[in-house]
């Protein structure tokens, strides 16, 4: 990625409300088909770690949901879910349909982080916000009902960046904090993400996939894409590309260590990030990592995020998925 894309912090603004209101109007229209989505209940955190104050939002779906009461002695795993669209874009709810379909088919309590976006909020900040959730979670885990001995991450797109990196920056963070020792620090169990962006020092214009159909919607993912890769970087800041906190595909063997023994990774056959994403895979076996998941053939980036709900492909994937996540983090 050519970092020297240096554009005017106003034009970038600009843009990125007219790239919300288009995908708010797609996610609304994903959200129409049945069955519907579960209603979260949400709490709003403070920030502790990036030095940009604020507040972020973290909803919560939960067997109470779907009308099934709770012991109020059970103690349930819980998944975070970070949400795609570039660090730039979207929202937390857009992951709706998969929390939902966590909730009823793996019986785990999901945490959707509603993480600040550039250009308004750089990187790290986006990293750090969702730092923030896994600790505050943690800390709060007795009166939430929530079992921190049972923890993984998820993620799409750049939320499946996320689920690689929130652990490496989490292990820095509480570094240089007086805090937790060791053994009291949160610990994942499970990663699973769904067609990560893994290496941002590869260009995007190297990044098309051959085998891709070309139309309006490529067009126009191919323009979202320009205006992520202006966004979220600061050119004149310290925050590079090859930082294992944005390119997890190039982090040390060392850095990646911190990583859960079992981890899910999905990449979709016609997309720009596939092979990236397949050069994780390999990488992370090599380090004696159980890595589930597959190509999802015939799929394109975001072939879930469809008008109507989910399709066939989306709802079978998202049930292999949730068999892994049960075995991991049992009831």
């Amino acid at each position: 990625m050519d970092v020297t894309m240096a554009r005017a912090r106003w034009s970038l603004h600009v843009e990125a409300v007219l790239w919300r209101l288009l995908v708010r109007f797609g996610m609304w229209l994903h959200r129409l088909g049945a069955p519907w989505p579960l209603v979260p209940s949400k709490r709003r955190i403070p920030i502790t770690i990036s030095p940009i104050p604020g507040e972020i939002t973290l909803y919560f779906f939960t067997p109470e949901a779907r009308g099934k009461p709770r012991d109020t002695e059970t103690r349930y795993p819980v998944l975070f879910t970070f949400h795609n669209s570039g660090f730039c874009v979207g929202k937390a709810v857009d992951d709706a349909r998969w929390a939902t379909t966590v909730v009823r088919e793996a019986h785990v309590i999901v945490c959707a982080v509603d993480y600040r976006l550039a250009p308004e909020f750089p990187l790290p900040v986006p990293v750090d916000d969702c730092c923030d959730a896994v600790l505050w979670v943690y800390a709060h885990a007795e009166e939430l009902g929530i079992d921190k001995d049972r923890m993984g991450l998820s993620g799409f797109s750049s939320g499946g960046n996320l689920a690689f990196t929130v652990p490496m920056r989490l292990k820095e963070v509480l570094k240089k904090r007086e805090g937790p020792s060791s053994s009291e620090q949160p610990k994942f169990k499970i990663v699973v993400s769904w067609y990560p962006s893994l290496d941002y020092t590869i260009p995007r214009d190297q990044k098309t996939s051959p085998n891709s159909s070309w139309g309006f919607m490529e067009l126009m993912m191919g323009s979202m894409g320009t205006f992520f890769d202006a966004a979220f970087l600061h050119p004149e800041g310290d925050f590079k590309p090859e930082s294992q906190y944005l390119s997890p595909g190039v982090a040390s063997d060392e850095q990646l260590q911190v990583l859960p023994n079992d981890i899910c990774l999905y990449t979709c056959e016609f997309d720009g990030l596939h092979d990236e994403g397949e050069r994780f895979r390999k990488k992370l076996e090599k380090l004696g990592r159980d890595v589930k998941g597959c190509t999802i053939m015939g799929a394109k980036h975001g072939y879930d995020r469809l008008p109507f709900g989910l399709n066939g492909t989306a709802t079978k994937v998202y049930s292999e998925a949730c068999q892994e996540i049960r075995r991991v983090l049992p009831e």
